[in-house]
């Protein structure tokens, strides 16, 4: 079994918005499917942060709903969540919510989970987004019936510049992009002298929508799918990482 220290998940390529700075590129009609979740989830014991991106993930509630069935169902350790939502969407987005919440219920560091809107010079303040206070605070504005705000929701913690975009995806084309990206390095497993329990330490291991498998999170689609290590599809995950890693020192 896997103890994973950081796992991303990319539930989906699809985007509501058209980002000058956005080092994804553009958006593609893909969201991840259950078959890639189960590939993924299915051997992994231990999750210390898991990451939900795109695309924009509000838009693939389903996929985040999948994925909790799995994690319960196999009883898989949590410590926390992170999403970053654009906050524009709307049809759905109670149902976002839904499932951040049972996220949420079955992490055991629930200080370490967090849903953000991201704001800064790039998202334009007259942009038309959701208004997410009345989710925070009036119960009867959501069906499911919850006490006032969730403590997880940090609205403005991407309200401050951003220095350096990185070079790739639509900044890469639009020559706005003023830091290289990123290079793949092996991932850091420690075996504990299991071999058939691998422990991924603090490298992320980033499972894109269509089952190809980097140890970056930062990325363009196009990168991703060039460079990707292996499919979940195709490979077992254990497989995967321990064809590309390095053992640490014990």
């Amino acid at each position: 079994m896997l103890t994973i220290y950081h796992l991303v998940l990319e539930v989906t390529r699809k985007c509501n918005m058209r980002c000058s700075h956005c080092m994804r590129g553009n958006p593609q009609r893909l969201t991840m499917s259950r078959d890639v979740l189960w590939h993924t989830l299915k051997d992994v014991s231990s999750i210390s942060t898991i990451t939900f991106t795109g695309g924009e993930p509000s838009l693939a509630p389903q996929v985040l709903e999948d994925a909790m069935d799995i994690i319960r169902d196999c009883r898989i350790e949590l410590g926390g969540f992170d999403i970053v939502t654009n906050g524009k969407t709307r049809n759905g987005f109670q149902r976002f919510l839904k499932v951040c919440d049972r996220l949420y219920e079955w992490s055991d560091e629930k200080e370490s989970c967090g849903l953000v809107v991201s704001r800064d010079q790039f998202h334009k303040r007259e942009m038309p987004q959701l208004n997410l206070s009345k989710f925070m605070g009036r119960a009867e504005d959501y069906d499911g019936g919850y006490e006032f705000e969730r403590e997880y929701f940090h609205p403005t913690d991407r309200d401050r510049p951003i220095e350096r975009v990185i070079n790739d995806g639509r900044a890469e084309e639009l020559q706005l992009g003023g830091r290289d990206p990123e290079q793949q390095s092996p991932w850091l497993i420690r075996t504990w002298h299991d071999e058939d329990n691998p422990h991924v330490t603090e490298d992320v291991v980033y499972v894109a929508a269509n089952g190809n498998v980097v140890s970056n999170c930062d990325m363009s689609f196009k990168r991703i799918d060039r460079e990707s290590r292996g499919n979940v599809l195709e490979k077992p995950l254990k497989d995967i990482i321990l064809s590309y890693c390095k053992k640490e020192e014990e």
